[in-house]
């Protein structure tokens, strides 16, 4: 009788990787199924998923996707964001604001401004570090948002499609639709869409919304306050004194203007900054509660620039006699 001698071979280890089913996000890696666990899991054999396991990387360096024929595969982070397929049923947009939003629309009624916010904290955690600067898709994409009377979806009013990649980007998109209210109320709006990420919100605001000078967003050197309407923050003179008040919301000099400190400083310059003449600072913290802040100054207004350094923040000021 003969006998064959078989080499046998070693069968690859599984490993088990757990991740958040709407942004790819890793949960842990494993090499047995946990019962305590309700994530989506992926079972494969992955380097990737090994050298995680022992530490060798980090999860946050990589991400679950869409790969061939839709199977979802262990991926590095890069510059290419990738999007999840959009559901095949409509969505009706709550009107709880929650702090986990991913993309919000704000509606202000005092302009008819409407507002869509992609959450940029949130979206930096699906790419690399080093690509924060510009973020790319994979695939051209438009998020699509059907505005409907509220409490009867059948009565459309209007689609509005926005390219993904540009608002991802730009964080938000401003729309007039001043023109909308010959079809509705602006309080008997709602919107729904096909989501593409997990949380969204619809909130009617009764605020005028102030735009970011687009030609400022990138700015490095010192923005001055002018004489100009539509701005966060207005400083008035009537003789000697400069009374600094809010014309928006707190929301509004948080989220979108960017004032996260409790003190903004002025500095009080001549013909060019460097022609420097003085300082004052106001103090946020009271604006953001409606309180006005009220400074006694030995200048004119109209015959000095006042500067400071905020490119999202837009200061108007202007002279009661």
């Amino acid at each position: 009788m003969t006998i064959t001698a078989t080499p046998r071979q070693k069968s690859k280890p599984n490993y088990f990787v757990y991740y958040n089913d709407w942004t790819g996000e890793i949960v842990s890696v494993g090499t047995s199924l946990r019962s305590d666990s309700p994530a989506t899991y992926l079972q494969t054999d992955n380097v990737i998923a090994y050298n995680i396991m022992r530490g060798l990387a980090s999860e946050q360096d990589y991400i679950v996707v869409d790969g061939a024929d839709d199977q979802k595969t262990l991926v590095g982070k890069s510059e290419f964001l990738h999007l999840r397929n959009q559901e095949d049923q409509l969505f009706l947009l709550p009107r709880i604001a929650t702090q986990r939003w991913d993309i919000r629309i704000r509606l202000f009624t005092k302009n008819n401004k409407l507002i869509i916010d992609a959450n940029q904290n949130n979206i930096s955690k699906l790419v690399s570090h080093n690509a924060r600067s510009r973020i790319k898709l994979d695939a051209k994409t438009a998020f699509e948002f059907y505005l409907i009377r509220e409490n009867n979806p059948d009565h459309l009013i209007e689609v509005i499609s926005v390219d993904a990649e540009e608002l991802i980007n730009n964080a938000y998109m401003s729309l007039d639709i001043s023109h909308l209210s010959r079809y509705a109320s602006m309080t008997d709006l709602a919107f729904m869409t096909r989501r593409y990420f997990e949380n969204y919100y619809f909130e009617i605001v009764d605020d005028l919304f102030v735009d970011t000078d687009e030609s400022r967003e990138n700015a490095t050197t010192w923005q001055v306050v002018q004489p100009l309407p539509g701005s966060h923050i207005e400083l008035v003179q009537q003789g000697k004194y400069i009374t600094v008040n809010s014309l928006v919301s707190a929301d509004q000099l948080f989220d979108d203007a960017g004032l996260w400190k409790t003190q903004l400083e002025f500095f009080v310059v001549g013909d060019t900054p460097d022609h420097y003449m003085g300082s004052f600072s106001i103090d946020i913290s009271r604006l953001r509660i409606g309180q006005l802040e009220k400074y006694q100054v030995d200048f004119d207004i109209d015959q000095i620039d006042l500067i400071y350094t905020n490119p999202k923040l837009r200061v108007s000021k202007r002279k009661m006699e």
